[in-house]
C-alpha cells in the first residue's frame, strides 16, 4: 500500500502487485479495484496478463506464479 501511496497510484505495476497481495489476504474486492485501475494505466501489450489476473480475483482466487518462475 505504501508503494501505491508513494507513487500516487499512477504506476500500474505497483497497483498490480497490491492487487495480488490483497487477493492473497482474501480481500478480493480490493484486488479487483486495484487490478481494474492497473488495467486502465497499463500499456496495451501488458493488459492481457492483467485481465487474466482480474478474472482470477473475480473467481475469488489469488494469483500465484508457477513454481518454475519463482
Amino acid at each position: 500500500m505504501r508503494a501505491v501511496e508513494n507513487d500516487g497510484g499512477q504506476q500500474w505495476e505497483t497497483l498490480d502487485t497490491l492487487a495480488a497481495a490483497c487477493a492473497e489476504s482474501g480481500d478480493f474486492g480490493a484486488a479487483q479495484r486495484c487490478e481494474t485501475e492497473a488495467l486502465r494505466l497499463a500499456p496495451p501489450e501488458g493488459q492481457g496478463e492483467l485481465q487474466d489476473r482480474l478474472e482470477l480475483y473475480r473467481k475469488q482466487q489469488p494469483y500465484r506464479l508457477p513454481a518454475q518462475d519463482r
